[in-house]
């Protein structure tokens, strides 16, 4: 529980209020918060959430003016940076030359012994179905 409570701070809440399709799970690479806090002796990081103090904290904060946004890739990068512009109320384009999306995670996630890394594009795929103006 401790690493998936980094993950996503808000995963007590989103699983009482039976919002699990939008719970950002852990993959257990252990880089950010095992690799960084014991083995580097530096702040906790998290693969997958990229503002664990804040968690979505920024989603209160909105851009000023109409702002377009063109993402080039649908690797996990580019769907982070396309959900989150969109988040915060620009208009949002991704381009991806694949017919999936995900990239190199989701190619990796077919070895046997990564699996859980399929977590992560599935749920930025999720993330990204529900903003009406990214597809």
């Amino acid at each position: 529980m401790g690493r998936q409570t980094i993950a996503n701070p808000s995963w007590s809440h989103k699983v009482k209020t039976g919002k699990i399709d939008e719970i950002r799970q852990c993959i257990s690479c252990n880089i950010g918060c095992a690799g960084h806090r014991i083995g580097l002796n530096r702040t906790i990081r998290c693969t997958v959430n990229p503002d664990v103090f804040y968690d979505d904290f920024y989603k209160k904060q909105k851009v000023n003016k109409k702002t377009n946004v063109v993402v080039i890739g649908g690797g996990t990068a580019g769907l982070e940076a396309a959900c989150t512009a969109s988040e915060v109320g620009c208009t949002t384009f991704l381009i991806e030359k694949e017919k999936t999306l995900g990239g190199l995670a989701r190619q990796i996630s077919q070895i046997p012994e990564k699996t859980r890394i399929a977590h992560f594009p599935k749920y930025l795929e999720k993330r990204a179905e529900k903003l009406h103006d990214l597809f």
